[in-house]
């Protein structure tokens, strides 16, 4: 927290996102109510992923439980999927911009698989810059960022990539994430 500064964050277009806020989307095995899923071995992309592990405990058991079943740890969400796909797994959460693009790019990917609910609403993925940046710096970066994303000439591409904005944001609006994670 002392060691960056947050210039601010990409905003997605996908439906379960909220201007710069997202949700991680549980996706199970087998149809099943979330709280079903206490216990399942979860696939997780990172033990420390804010979409793909702490949002999964989160809407499974509630904000700074701890997971009671086994985990599969995949590197990566759509080897989550997978896992769930070839049984290694019951349970993943995957950030919303990642199965936005699988829907799109690979829906093989999520075939058989059941949507059962969705994580916390959290702040999009935050863009930092060095902590040793000027404000001067810092607000002509904001700038540049929404320049940019704002561009007609770039607005297709940021429409593929699943981006329709940007929000400048600090620190401090990323600091009720902290609440989420496990004690």
């Amino acid at each position: 927290r002392d060691r960056v500064r947050v210039v601010g964050t990409l905003t997605a277009a996908c439906p379960e996102a909220d201007g710069h806020h997202y949700r991680s989307v549980i996706v199970s095995a087998r149809p099943a109510a979330v709280s079903e899923l206490d216990g399942s071995c979860a696939a997780v992309n990172s033990m420390d992923s804010l979409s793909g592990w702490i949002s999964l405990v989160a809407a499974v058991l509630g904000p700074g439980e701890r997971w009671t079943g086994p985990t599969v740890v995949t590197g990566a969400h759509v080897e989550s999927l997978r896992a769930l796909q070839d049984g290694r797994a019951e349970v993943a959460a995957i950030d919303s911009v990642t199965l936005w693009h699988v829907r799109r790019c690979r829906p093989e990917l999520i075939d058989g698989l059941s949507i059962v609910g969705s994580g916390p609403l959290i702040p999009c993925v935050p863009l930092i810059t060095s902590i040793n940046t000027s404000d001067r710096r810092l607000a002509e970066l904001r700038w540049a960022l929404l320049d940019t994303v704002l561009d007609p000439l770039v607005e297709p591409a940021a429409r593929a990539m699943c981006v329709n904005g940007f929000v400048s944001l600090d620190i401090e609006d990323y600091l009720t994430v902290l609440d989420l994670a496990p004690a």
